[in-house]
């Protein structure tokens, strides 16, 4: 519950009439919303059996650490992950965007006698 009337956060002056309501109970995030990021790629490599078994499917990328060459998809094999020393370009736009719970507006009185 919200009362009803006007009210200022130091940034935001805001204005409450009896009986409206709003808020969200979900909030999506847009790509906007999201906090400005990049993602780091990664490449599997293939070596040592002592290193975990990978299943490389027909979309992945596999360098054999002992060759160098490419390893043939739609296979299980030791291998571990490390930085392509690449990345994605920046996503998210840091933008605000509504964190209000959700809410009904009521008439509020206090009994001062």
């Amino acid at each position: 519950m919200v009362g009803e009337g006007t009210g200022n956060d130091g940034s935001t002056s805001m204005s409450f009439t009896s009986k409206s309501v709003g808020g969200e109970y979900n909030h999506l995030l847009t790509e906007n919303e999201m906090p400005v990021h990049r993602h780091y790629e990664y490449i599997f490599v293939k070596g040592y059996p002592d290193w975990p078994v990978v299943d490389l499917d027909t979309y992945g990328a596999m360098i054999d650490f002992e060759s160098s060459n490419y390893v043939t998809p739609n296979r299980s094999v030791h291998a571990t992950t490390t930085n392509a020393f690449a990345h994605t370009e920046f996503a998210g736009g840091s933008t605000e965007h509504n964190n209000i719970q959700p809410y009904i507006v009521a008439y509020f009185w206090r009994r001062t006698a």
